[in-house]
């Protein structure tokens, strides 16, 4: 029944490109579970701050060289005019460091390490992520030192944008490389079954 087969798959393969847009529509990237302890406390927390609760923070972080920290004379000015850099490039944003609130939480134990946190507003529909934050966050940081050492950014939103730009022909060579797969096991199943077939009518 290879033909009836084949013509099966042609009409649900028609079907599914014809409905594809109207399917597409009906998802809904919203996630929420009202009732749960989670989801009412980031609830509260936005509608008290404006941000955070289920919003990832963008973190900028500093190391200083051997010899200085955060107690280092110029450094929490430093520090202060990176934070003032994530807060004009995210407006509405709510930020804190070390420089703004004093507490030793920002600092590391050696007092070399220190970070600024960055609440982007929420967007809608993106589970908490803020790509525009992140790219405006990343170039108001651009070549920005503290003490002589760079200013990286890091959280989540960023790490999640690192890893998927490692896509690249290495995700086009595994597609193709499982396209071939798939049509060799076809071939392989359609030429056992004509064998078993053939075998059937001698």
């Amino acid at each position: 029944h290879r033909r009836a087969v084949v013509l099966f798959w042609l009409v649900v393969t028609v079907a599914g490109m014809a409905t594809v847009g109207s399917a597409v529509n009906a998802l809904s990237d919203q996630f929420s579970v009202p009732g749960r302890e989670g989801y009412e406390t980031n609830t509260q927390i936005t509608r008290a701050f404006g941000n955070g609760g289920d919003s990832e923070p963008l973190v900028a972080v500093v190391t200083m060289p051997g010899g200085k920290s955060v107690s280092s004379p110029g450094v929490k000015s430093q520090i202060a005019s990176v934070a003032s850099r994530m807060q004009s490039a995210i407006p509405g944003a709510r930020v804190a460091s070390y420089a703004s609130t004093g507490a030793r939480a920002f600092v590391s134990g050696d007092g070399r390490t220190t970070f600024v946190l960055a609440y982007p507003p929420p967007k809608l529909g993106n589970f908490g992520e803020n790509p525009q934050a992140l790219n405006a966050a990343g170039a108001a940081l651009r070549g920005v030192t503290v003490a002589g050492s760079p200013v990286r950014l890091t959280g989540l939103s960023a790490l999640s944008a690192s890893s998927g730009q490692k896509g690249g022909s290495g995700l086009l060579a595994e597609g193709l490389l499982g396209g071939v797969g798939a049509l060799a096991v076809l071939a392989f199943v359609f030429a056992t079954t004509s064998g078993t077939s053939a075998s059937s009518e001698a």
